[in-house]
């Protein structure tokens, strides 16, 4: 069993005080063979994307509370032993990824390193972080990012359209960027997409896949979101023109398709 799958399933939102219910819950989800589920926290509100360090530590980010948490597993039972907080008073500090034992943070228009966080021992005192980068986009519709290392060494940040539908000024909306972790400086590697909310690196082809949120207003279930890849930079996945592969917008996509 993937330990990274379990703990993202395990550690589902589930508000305090509903501990009685949390077994029923867990009991209607349907797992492939060789797979189980089972609470690790429910004192984390607000969670989004996570980290496993090597210590065993599972570092967790947020948007509205604005803190990333540490939830150390010290005997490797599967339970968190206490939940701490990392930083907080951040902007969506939603995106979070391991390079090493150094723990880059994305909070809405930054990058944030803490170095050395995710060694075999928690600090006492937890470091402060060092500025990256701070001038991705700042607007906060679509603006939570998140972090995925790439089987090339440098970070990938998606960056959400700063409305429904509209076109942007600003190239770096409705894309996602590779970033040089050492100096933050960013290429566009990918454009066209609304909004992804989770992206992940084929472990053979090294292809990147990722998530993409349709608009709104076009009616019940139109368009559908999508599950696109990248099979190098430079491509355009249809945002604002076209959806879902085929859908052409009411406003943008006239005379437009897909291929061109």
């Amino acid at each position: 069993m993937s330990l990274r799958y379990a703990l993202a399933l395990a550690l589902a939102t589930i508000p305090a005080g509903v501990a009685a219910d949390t077994a029923d819950r867990l009991a209607q989800i349907q797992l492939p063979p060789g797979f189980r589920i089972s609470l690790f926290s429910d004192r984390v509100p607000g969670a989004r994307q996570m980290a496993l360090a090597r210590s065993g530590a599972l570092f967790v980010g947020t948007i509205r509370e604005g803190k990333v948490y540490v939830l150390p597993d010290a005997n490797h039972d599967m339970k968190a032993d206490s939940v701490r907080v990392l930083d907080e008073g951040l902007t969506m500090p939603s995106g979070i990824e391991f390079m090493g034992n150094d723990l880059y943070v994305a909070a809405l228009n930054r990058v944030l390193r803490y170095r050395g966080v995710g060694a075999r021992r928690l600090p006492k005192s937890m470091p402060k972080p060092e500025i990256v980068t701070e001038v991705l986009p700042d607007k906060t519709e679509h603006g939570w990012k998140y972090l995925r290392k790439g089987p090339d060494g440098y970070l990938y940040v998606p960056v959400g359209a700063p409305c429904n539908v509209c076109l942007s000024y600003d190239q770096r909306f409705a894309s996602i960027l590779r970033m040089d972790p050492k100096n933050g400086e960013t290429v566009l590697y990918a454009s066209g997409i609304r909004n992804t909310v989770g992206i992940a690196f084929h472990p053979d082809t090294k292809q990147l896949w990722f998530s993409d949120n349709g608009r709104d207003l076009m009616g019940d279930d139109v368009p559908a979101d999508e599950i696109d890849h990248a099979t190098g930079p430079g491509q355009h996945f249809g945002f604002p023109y076209v959806h879902a592969g085929d859908v052409p917008d009411p406003e943008f996509g006239v005379g437009k398709s897909l291929e061109g």
